[in-house]
């Protein structure tokens, strides 16, 4: 075998593939095209050094037979050229993939993350695991998440939902109004790959349609509750009937407060509760 360009010249053992079949397949080498192109060819290293678009040649000479001989040429196809990274990109949005500017306190969280390089099996939703880091920039608290492809070989991805809520709340991502949350996104295949998305957590909107106090009447002690959305602090303050002021609380991390009034003689108060957003 003879790559003229390379200048390569290899020799190829011949076996026959059956008895008395007359019929020869050539063994021992094999074809290689050296990244970057080829320096110096290695005659006879059982390895025919190409190029792409090179014309093999192949010489048999029967070795019983000086006058017998032939020759084959096959022309090289070039090699595939194969397509360069694409960079990710990473959005907040909303559980169907609409972006998102803001959030308030208590909303879920989602991020959608694109990179086609991650599309990694056809036909298939694939699964990017712990590349995901959603952080409160204010207080450094942070979660990571799992990715799952939106659909087979979209190239396109969404996070597992991520619960927030005040300080206390066990939300996954605590955070408090005028906090900034960032999402970094870093591929795992390409740690040089790395895209983030800053998002503003506002002030939750007030809006109060009520309030309870239970038990009603109390034994020992009762719960004050603001009904409604968008409550950050409840203040309460609690009268007998002369006007006498005898519990004055209030509470910066939710929407409801207790009252012992055990020491209190048997009678009816009047309360006064404030709901702040």
């Amino acid at each position: 075998m003879y790559d003229r360009y390379t200048g390569d010249v290899e020799t190829v053992k011949m076996v026959e593939t059956g008895q008395h079949t007359h019929i020869f397949h050539g063994q021992g080498v094999s074809m290689w095209r050296p990244e970057g192109g080829m320096t110096q060819a290695m005659v006879g290293d059982g390895t025919l050094q190409i190029e792409d678009r090179d014309t093999i040649f192949v010489y048999y000479h029967d070795p019983n037979g000086p006058g017998d001989f032939s020759l084959a040429k096959a022309e090289l196809a070039p090699r595939p050229i194969v397509p360069g990274k694409t960079p990710s990109t990473t959005r907040f949005t909303d559980a169907q993939g609409r972006d998102v500017a803001k959030y308030v306190v208590g909303d879920t969280i989602y991020v959608t993350v694109e990179d086609q390089d991650e599309n990694r099996t056809a036909g298939v939703v694939d699964t990017i695991k712990g590349a995901l880091v959603v952080e409160d920039t204010n207080t450094g608290a942070s979660v990571g998440v799992d990715l799952v492809e939106t659909g087979p070989d979209s190239g396109v991805f969404l996070s597992q939902p991520i619960t927030t809520g005040p300080a206390g709340s066990g939300a996954m991502l605590e955070v408090a109004a005028g906090d900034t949350v960032k999402a970094t996104y870093t591929d795992p295949d390409d740690k040089a790959d790395t895209s983030s998305d800053d998002v503003f957590i506002e002030s939750p909107v007030l809006e109060v349609v009520g309030y309870l106090n239970q038990p009603n009447p109390l034994v020992t002690t009762t719960m004050f509750k603001v009904v409604g959305t968008g409550v950050q602090k409840v203040h309460v303050w609690v009268f007998d009937l002369s006007g006498r002021l005898v519990f004055d609380s209030q509470e910066v991390a939710g929407p409801s407060l207790s009252w012992n009034g055990g020491d209190q003689a048997n009678g009816v108060y009047l309360y006064l509760i404030e709901a702040i957003g």
